[in-house]
């Protein structure tokens, strides 16, 4: 299973596929798991922090799920675990997670583990690692529509895409220019981001950056 959702992500849920001990052979799914099976555990970490939170059905912090695909909010302090078809989909379980869980400060990713219940195999059980990305990668138009930063580039260094876009901005919206001397400025139209010179105030053939 491969999935990213951004830090900070709502109803969010994902599938895990657990292995039949009794049949390694054909890696066949592990069916017939419920909230309710003995010894199941469901833990989770962020990558910033020091320890495990599990939820356990020894604890009765696993609530089932009424209606796979269909994302309700966790109790306080649980998580959501059904089978999803144990007949076309043997061995695949949709886990559905409290929105906290997803927006820990700094995470950059989330391990999910389900370390033991009866007839699993855990030499087939992977953790399942989500990255938790700044952007969110289900919505296309987030990644333009995020707000930048008001950083532009420097003479003579490279820059970033960042500031080489405020750089094209500013130079198009907010410039002016006396003699040979071409100010660029901030958004707020008076503070200098870049100082330009051109070669000839009346008919100029080249411009250079100079600050």
């Amino acid at each position: 299973m491969s999935y990213a959702f951004k830090n900070g992500a709502v109803s969010a849920m994902f599938e895990v596929q657990l292995y039949d001990a009794t049949k390694t052979a054909t890696n066949g799914g592990l069916t017939g798991l419920t909230n309710a099976s003995a010894g199941l555990i469901i833990g989770t970490r962020c990558d910033v922090e020091s320890a495990v939170t599990a939820y356990t059905q020894a604890g009765g912090t696993i609530q089932t799920i009424a209606t796979i695909g269909t994302y309700v909010a966790p109790s306080a302090g649980n998580i959501r675990f059904a089978q999803v078809d144990a007949t076309n989909a043997p061995g695949l379980y949709q886990v559905q997670i409290l929105n906290a869980r997803l927006a820990v400060a700094g995470a950059k990713y989330i391990t999910i583990t389900i370390p033991a219940v009866a007839g699993l195999n855990l030499l087939q059980m992977a953790p399942l690692v989500i990255p938790l990305t700044a952007i969110d990668p289900y919505n296309a138009a987030s990644a333009l529509q995020a707000q930048s930063s008001e950083n532009y580039t420097t003479a003579g260094s490279q820059g970033t895409y960042e500031g080489i876009l405020n750089d094209i901005h500013q130079f198009l919206l907010q410039s002016t220019i006396t003699g040979t001397a071409w100010q660029v400025y901030k958004q707020n139209g008076s503070t200098a981001a870049i100082g330009l010179t051109i070669n000839n105030a009346a008919t100029p053939t080249s411009i250079a950056r100079t600050s």
